[in-house]
């Protein structure tokens, strides 16, 4: 048993000198694996929840065509039209407490975070 393990800590040692030789080509090569892992991941959300990419303006204005929450399933969720031109400050959304207008606020917020995080966002049509 002690010669077993006397073995293992000096092949251990063997191949952590090998690797330690290489750390340089091993940190760039995962530093490449997760900046290629990150863009897959932001294509395969995309493609699942059918984002477009938004245009992204300097103007203060937002406009979202037919915006879904990300949260919610496609196919039963009412998908919503938001537009603010510049100048306009503020949006008060009212009707009866049914929990659209919460929805409404958190989907815009949102789909706009998305956007300038750089992101695709769930709408047919979208500038930020």
């Amino acid at each position: 048993m002690v010669e077993e393990d006397s073995e293992v800590r000096t092949l251990l040692y063997i191949l952590g000198a090998l690797v330690s030789d290489y750390a340089g080509s091993i940190r760039l090569n995962l530093e490449a694996a997760e900046k290629l892992d990150f863009i897959f991941a932001k294509g395969l959300l995309s493609q699942s929840m059918g984002g477009i990419r938004p245009q992204i303006t300097t103007k203060r204005t937002l406009s979202i065509i037919q915006g879904r929450h990300t949260l919610l399933d496609s196919d039963t969720c009412v998908p919503l039209d938001f537009k603010m031109d510049e100048g306009v400050r503020g949006v008060i959304i009212t009707g009866p407490n049914t929990g659209g207008k919460t929805v409404a606020i958190k989907t815009v917020g949102l789909l706009s975070v998305m956007a300038q995080s750089g992101l695709h966002i769930p709408a047919d049509e979208g500038s930020v």
